[in-house]
């Protein structure tokens, strides 16, 4: 009887403790964080100081190339386009490109403004030349430079335009050509250049003049 007891006692047991390891089950817990008031102060004030962090970047904070154009030195020049030729944005050392035409008819046109010297006159004259294939002995050089014809702009600017087609009378028409004109001011040189065939350059010359004309230093 006493055995029998025990054994029942035993498997009373082991059912409760089944029982109990069925029922248990996992607790979840949240945690909450209060945030100390100094640290949403300093939060605060980063934002006041700098506000451009915190904000979202749109395509408008981008400059737009007239803006970019606008930065360069030397922009305090203006010109008027002659009729016909298209102006284009500048590029490198350029201010602006005009162009004319296209294939052997077309003609192109830039002014550069550099800063300081930018060369003698005779070492910007004998690289021109060479871009044309042109090239002078030292007595016809300075006969060239000596020639160049003067040229004062609506504004008063006093320059030289230097016609590289007077050292081509008898070449094709078809063949490269160049017409120059430069400007030295105090804080540095104004250039003009124009480039095309002979034929171009000559048929250009009275727009490229006044081009040159219209320009002017605010």
């Amino acid at each position: 009887m006493k055995v029998r007891y025990q054994i029942c006692l035993g498997f009373f047991l082991v059912a409760t403790l089944s029982s109990c390891e069925n029922n248990e089950q996992k607790r979840f817990y949240t945690e909450i964080v209060v945030p100390s008031p100094l640290a949403e102060r300093q939060d605060s004030t980063a934002v006041l100081e700098h506000p451009e962090i915190f904000l979202p970047s749109t395509a408008n904070d981008e400059p737009s190339p007239k803006q970019s154009s606008d930065l360069k030195s030397g922009d305090n020049l203006t010109w008027a386009t002659p009729s016909g030729w298209k102006e284009e944005l500048g590029h490198g050392m350029r201010l602006v490109t005009f162009v004319e035409g296209e294939g052997k008819e077309k003609v192109e046109v830039s002014i550069v403004k550099l800063a300081g010297a930018a060369g003698d006159l005779q070492a910007n004259v004998v690289r021109w030349l060479g871009q044309i294939k042109l090239e002078l002995k030292d007595e016809e050089l300075a006969s060239f430079i000596s020639r160049a014809k003067g040229i004062n702009t609506d504004s008063g600017m006093a320059g030289k335009i230097f016609d590289f087609t007077l050292l081509q009378k008898w070449s094709a028409a078809d063949l490269d050509s160049m017409m120059t004109a430069m400007f030295e001011q105090p804080d540095g040189v104004i250039f003009v250049k124009m480039t095309g065939s002979k034929k171009i350059v000559l048929s250009e010359q009275k727009k490229f003049e006044q081009l040159c004309h219209s320009l002017k230093i605010h």
